[in-house]
């Protein structure tokens, strides 16, 4: 399926980034990111992935009770083995699903599926990955993929203004 090739390589682009860094410019809060890392942006793409996961297996998905792993921001190389992890549950059947979200002043429960959710993660995670670009401006030696954190309706116009 189109889909998840596409999230391979948007997520094999992050994997690339990520070899780059050093321990302490992953976990680096940067004035920038408003004082986050570029570990603390990957930890949550990678929780919103792994949250759907198990939404799928329990027939409901529930972002905000995801496990937050702070291994995740902390450890480059957990990190890669968890986006494997990510990569391997791709290729999922589309199905039904329910999406619980607190609002604060109480839940909401609405009909979702796999699909959908799962494009919402691909696009949240090109949004974080724009975030992890705007901080890379402080390691010049890391060399970002062109379509990093540019998504694909933007990589397209682009194309399209170049002829």
């Amino acid at each position: 399926m189109e889909l998840q090739t596409g999230l391979k390589t948007i997520f094999n682009s992050l994997e690339e980034v990520l070899l780059q860094l050093k321990k302490h410019e992953y976990q680096h809060p940067l004035n920038i990111l408003s004082n986050a890392s570029i570990g603390q942006h990957t930890r949550h793409i990678i929780e919103l992935f792994l949250e759907l996961e198990k939404g799928y297996l329990k027939g409901q998905v529930n972002y905000d009770l995801r496990q937050r792993d702070l291994e995740l921001e902390s450890n480059i190389d957990y990190c890669l083995n968890k986006i494997q992890e990510v990569k391997v549950g791709l290729g999922k059947c589309d199905k039904d699903l329910s999406l619980v979200y607190d609002c604060g002043s109480g839940l909401i429960i609405m009909k979702t599926n796999y699909k959908r959710e799962f494009i919402y993660n691909v696009e949240h995670m090109v949004h974080h990955e724009a975030l992890i670009r705007i901080g890379l401006s402080n390691f010049k030696h890391v060399n970002i993929p062109e379509t990093f954190g540019v998504a694909y309706s933007t990589q397209k116009f682009r194309r399209k203004c170049a002829r």
